[in-house]
Formats: C-alpha cells, sequence, structure tokens
C-alpha cells in the first residue's frame, strides 16, 4: 500500500491571512510505501535526537529556517543549516522514500491553486503507482488539516476514487483510491517532512536573486544554501509547473 502525504506553503513574505495577495502557492506530496514509514520515521526521530531538538517540537521549516522564536534562543544559524541539511538528505535516501513531487504556480487564490495542484500531483502519482508490477497499488491520501476547505478536498477526492475505480482494469492505473483524511502535523512526522520538502522548493523560487529597483537580492550565501538543499532532494522531488 501508497501512502501519499500533502501539505502546501506559500509565500511567507506575505501577510498569511490574506489569500488574495501570494504570489507562490506550492504544494508537496510525499509518496511513500506502508514497509518503509517505520524506517523513515524512525530516522526523522534520530535526526532530532542528534541535533539535540526537543522532542516535543513540530519541525515547521519557516521557523527553522528563519529561526524564529525558541528555534533562535537554542540553536546558533550553523546548528539550524545542519539540521536542514539533515532533513534534506534524509529526503534524498534510497530505499526510504518512494519519490515526491512539488506542484507550484504564481498564485493569488489559494483554495483553488490547492485544488489544481492536488489533481497534479494525485495524477502523478496515480500513473506512478500504476506502473508497479506489484500488486498492493491502493493508495491512502493524507492532507495536513484544512479546516476551511477540508470538505471540498475530501470530495474531490472521493470523486477521483470513483473514476480512478472505474477504470482500475486499464493498464497503468492504480486499482483503489482509498478516501483521503486529514492529519494533525503535531502528530506526523512525514506531513511534518513534506511541509519541509514545500517550503524549500516553494524558497527556492521566491528568493529575490537580482537587484532591483525596490528591493535588494537575498544574501548569496542564504541563496547558495537554499539551492544546494533543492539540489540535494531534486533526484527524489520531482517539480511540477501548474497553469
Amino acid at each position: 500500500m501508497y501512502l501519499l502525504y500533502l501539505d502546501e506553503s506559500e509565500n511567507s513574505n506575505q501577510d498569511r491571512k490574506t489569500t488574495d495577495t501570494l504570489s507562490v502557492f506550492g504544494l508537496s506530496g510525499l509518496l511513500i510505501t506502508s514497509r518503509y514509514i517505520t524506517n523513515l520515521i524512525e530516522e526523522f526521530w534520530r535526526i532530532k535526537k542528534d541535533n539535540n531538538i526537543p522532542d516535543e517540537w513540530e519541525i515547521h521549516a519557516f521557523e527553522v529556517f528563519s529561526g524564529s522564536g525558541r528555534w533562535k534562543k537554542k540553536f546558533t544559524d550553523d546548528q539550524r543549516r545542519k539540521i536542514c541539511k539533515d532533513f534534506s538528505e534524509l529526503v534524498s535516501k534510497n530505499n526510504r522514500l518512494t519519490l515526491a513531487w512539488f506542484c507550484y504556480k504564481e498564485s493569488k487564490l489559494k483554495k483553488n491553486d490547492y485544488m489544481s495542484s492536488l489533481e497534479g500531483i494525485l495524477k502523478k502519482a496515480i500513473s506512478f503507482i500504476g506502473k508497479k508490477k506489484s500488486t498492493g497499488k491502493q493508495l491512502l491520501i493524507i492532507f495536513d488539516r484544512k479546516d476551511e476547505f477540508e470538505n471540498t478536498i475530501n470530495k474531490f477526492i472521493l470523486e477521483q476514487r470513483n473514476v480512478i475505480n472505474s477504470g482500475k482494469n486499464k493498464k497503468g492505473m492504480c486499482r483503489i483510491i482509498d478516501h483521503g483524511f486529514s492529519g494533525n502535523s503535531s502528530f506526523s512526522e512525514l506531513l511534518q517532512l513534506s511541509d519541509f520538502i514545500g517550503y524549500v522548493f516553494r524558497l527556492s523560487k521566491t528568493l529575490k536573486r537580482k537587484d532591483t529597483l525596490f528591493s535588494k537580492k537575498k544574501d548569496q550565501r542564504f541563496i547558495n544554501f537554499v539551492d544546494a538543499l533543492v539540489s540535494t532532494m531534486s533526484p527524489k522531488v520531482k517539480q511540477v509547473r501548474v497553469k
């Protein structure tokens, strides 16, 4: 059985309460088989232990990168960079994470962009699973809790499940999509890892790499650091631009 963990990343430089001013919206999808979930989670916790991250701390990529709040008090810039590097290497490891996607688009309407990105990731995941020779081609979808449009997401996944089931005997199709459900990222290491993937790849799309009339580019060392993380994860994370 395959599991797909979804989490979105919006432009962190904008007011999070104002969904009509987002410049880039990204949705990451982390695909893994049930066989390797335990191993991946154990390695996730090993990174936390090796870096002295308190057990109760949830990994939010934005907080780790920015050193906001308690992260700045407990960890130096170099320590936080090492944490980011460790998680990027975890994503890239063989025989753990099956594959991941990052769907993104220039964005103004969060709800619409979430749904179009979700459709793009589902198509990629279903096609990938359908080509596998194994018989366990079930897919369970777990998305970070979205109270404002959770019903819309569930309805869409149910519709897709019916479409796929009606064509389950066709070559290259995933046999079943089990109904998706919302998860709480504070209790899900893999939603946190999906958040990390989404944030890094979205950040790489929105970094100011050149001076403009109104703003200066980001520090080149920071740009190089983000690019290095993207390069490390790219063999496992496929980027998809949504129109």
